[in-house]
């Protein structure tokens, strides 16, 4: 239910659910209204009455939406009275709207853009980006292995058991970079919960092709900035980043989002050299928590701390992660020797050069991985376009893709 009309109520621990499922409004027992994105569990608003002895919101029918107490005290109320037959809706983008038919008498303002694949916040201090529902929707059909790792930001995966299912969770920490211009990143982490589905169909081009030609347009514009961008451009972009690589890896190299699990997820980023919390992530419902401090943020950060307390930022695979899954901790993820990889045997497939192929690596990728793609042909197929010689550079004619890959 997203509505309430005049003689409608919600008590303690009842919620109002946005049609899509993007906001939640609920009347908790401590006596506040809160409005809240319901993936993230973040409030948006609230009446900001907590403490008081609330016990009913009530859609009156001279229009107004009153909070009440058992003695009949309104600590909070709309002020909309003296419009009968108005009603109050939770629409799709987490406003809270108090109106007759077109016209709006109060909303709460906590519009939020549904489109952008990034969910943003702050603590007053330093700014965080999260990846939005609808991305991790489109995430969950896609493996992950240990290939997904690249200088500065390693990973890691533990072999566990969830309600009775054998999972494969996987971490990762340090600089993530924002790729193809619209993915979420910066200085943080992310915790994935995963499991192994030998013989699961791998994506192919017609898949994606399949999903970008459902996609609206305004999710193809937030993604890739262009309502002008043809569909099957953007098709041959992606597909051919994702699927080769995926023919290098065996059944048992990939793990795939395991969102039915509903596992509860925490985590806790923390400054190795001080032993003090950077930030928090969670609770999520989900399969995958990632959460990065924003570049500006991250230097920012630097800044406010003593000399010698903070790392470089492709140094960050330094700090600990620990984490918690269903309420149960795990052992934290520390300093490992190697500050980008692994010492995993399946740490063969580096993603830098499933992409790179045999060109150069960094001086830690020690060999490339077998049968490596060139990352050329991964974004031009077939086309023997020679690479240039020196850094490549936004507009190259050897790389047309590259402006979108990389940003500005």
């Amino acid at each position: 239910m997203n509505r309430l009309e005049a003689g409608d109520q919600l008590g303690v621990g009842d919620r109002l659910i946005s049609a899509n499922g993007f906001a939640t409004l609920e009347l908790f027992p401590f006596g506040d209204l809160q409005l809240y994105r319901t993936h993230f569990e973040r409030v948006l608003w609230s009446s900001n009455t907590p403490g008081r002895p609330v016990d009913r919101v009530v859609m009156q029918a001279d229009g107004n939406l009153v909070a009440y107490q058992p003695d009949g005290t309104a600590p909070w109320a709309t002020g909309t009275d003296g419009h009968p037959g108005a009603s109050a809706t939770l629409r799709d983008d987490g406003d809270l709207v108090v109106s007759v038919g077109p016209t709006v008498l109060w909303h709460s303002g906590s519009g939020q853009d549904v489109a952008t694949p990034t969910f943003a916040s702050s603590d007053g201090r330093y700014s965080y980006v999260e990846v939005a529902e609808w991305l991790q929707d489109v995430a969950s059909n896609l493996p992950c292995s240990l290939a997904m790792q690249w200088p500065g930001y390693a990973t890691e995966i533990i072999e566990d058991r969830i309600d009775g299912q054998d999972v494969v969770i996987q971490l990762w920490k340090g600089w993530c970079p924002t790729f193809l211009n619209f993915m979420p990143g910066g200085m943080g982490a992310e915790v994935g919960v995963y499991r192994r589905i030998p013989g699961r169909p791998r994506p192919t081009e017609a898949s994606v092709g399949d999903w970008l030609a459902n996609a609206s347009q305004s999710v193809l514009s937030a993604i890739f900035g262009a309502a002008n961008l043809a569909a099957p451009t953007v098709n041959t972009i992606l597909s051919r980043f994702q699927v080769p690589a995926l023919k290098n890896l065996s059944d048992d190299d990939l793990w795939w989002p395991a969102p039915g699990l509903n596992a509860r997820l925490e985590m806790t980023v923390s400054n190795s050299r001080t032993g003090q919390p950077i930030f928090t992530g969670g609770p999520l419902t989900g399969y995958w928590l990632p959460k990065w401090m924003i570049n500006d943020s991250y230097a920012q950060y630097r800044r406010d701390q003593p000399a010698g307390a903070t790392v470089e930022i492709l140094d960050t695979p330094e700090y600990w992660v620990d984490f918690r899954i269903n309420g149960r901790s795990y052992p934290s993820w520390p300093l490992h020797p190697d500050p980008v990889y692994p010492g995993s045997p399946s740490a063969a497939y580096p993603f830098l050069d499933l992409l790179l192929g045999d060109g150069p690596s960094p001086p830690h990728l020690a060999s490339p991985a077998p049968a490596a793609v060139p990352f050329v042909d991964l974004l031009l197929g077939d086309d023997p376009s020679p690479r240039p010689a020196g850094p490549a550079t936004a507009g190259s004619p050897a790389l047309p893709f590259l402006d979108l890959l990389l940003g500005p």
